[in-house]
């Protein structure tokens, strides 16, 4: 069932699709809250990425290259509203060291990177630096398990537990029961030939949800991202037999567990984007603070 862990870097958000756009008007390419990034700073952006390009407002560029240019200014703007909204600001201090660890790092492709995305990657690095940095207060157990019971696609948090049979009988039979008010945990520690889960309730560990849909076989994540929190799903046929899923209730999860989860910079990225007023262009895609900006269709 589990195939490997995902690591996915923290708050670099890559375009998902390849497109070209052309830009030709002042309207704005990206918003978030007050700060807005117009076609034409985006359209410099641009010129200054692309190798051999020259200004020109008509000019088609690729709009992959467009996302990732938004993706990296609104993640720096969610970050400088955040911020702000917490007393703080990002630095000359920050810039000034973010201008040198770059610089440091690869002198010469450093002199010749055009000022403008030096400028935006600097700007970036010392909020995330800054924001990285701040404390996160630990709510209460149940400020925890009010954020994990909001879902997964809120809270970025998914806490499963399985019962794996051999037969699809076996395991409609164990759904028969659990409807009939059977416990999860016990059958789960009977019955699963799962025996490393079912000692544990058939409980598998917490995750975020970005990294749960890679270390789990589909048939498995897509089932159990299906279903609200506290909802069971079932039978669910993988390679390794048939599985009856449960997504957690909130009373059936540690909130230390959650605390780690809810102080994690990803999922921190995530609360804070999903509370602050973003948008992007249509012709360039939509943002999803879980994925970043990606072409739509």
């Amino acid at each position: 069932m589990n195939r490997r862990a995902v690591v996915v870097p923290i708050l670099l958000l890559a375009g998902a699709a390849t497109g070209c756009t052309t830009f030709s008007d002042n309207d704005a390419a990206a918003r978030v809250g007050e700060f807005e990034l117009s076609q034409d700073q985006l359209g410099d952006l641009m010129i200054a990425a692309t190798p051999g390009a020259e200004p020109d407002e008509q000019r088609e560029l690729s709009g992959e290259t467009a996302r990732g240019l938004l993706n990296t200014w609104i993640l720096t703007k969610v970050l400088e509203v955040d911020l702000a909204d917490q007393g703080q600001s990002v630095s000359a201090e920050a810039i000034a060291d973010a201008t040198g660890a770059f610089a440091a790092q690869d002198p010469d492709g450093w002199a010749t990177t055009p000022v403008a995305l030096q400028d935006l990657q600097v700007e970036q690095q010392a909020a995330i630096t800054i924001w990285s940095a701040l404390e996160v207060p630990t709510p209460s157990d149940d400020e925890l398990r009010s954020f994990y019971d909001a879902g997964t696609d809120e809270s970025g948090v998914v806490c499963s537990a399985h019962i794996l049979v051999e037969t699809e009988a076996e395991a409609l039979a164990i759904l028969d029961q659990l409807e009939g008010g059977a416990d999860f945990a016990e059958l789960a520690a009977s019955e699963s030939i799962d025996t490393g889960s079912g000692a544990n309730g058939g409980d598998l560990p917490c995750d975020r949800t970005i990294n749960f849909e890679g270390s789990y076989v589909p048939e498995f994540a897509e089932a159990a991202l299906a279903v609200d929190v506290g909802e069971t799903v079932g039978p669910v046929q993988s390679q390794f037999g048939y599985h009856v899923i449960q997504l957690r209730p909130p009373d059936r999860v540690d909130p230390a567990e959650l605390a780690t989860l809810y102080a994690d910079t990803t999922i921190r990225f995530q609360r804070v984007a999903e509370a602050v007023d973003i948008y992007v262009d249509p012709r360039f895609g939509s943002f999803n603070s879980a994925s970043g900006v990606a072409a739509l269709g």
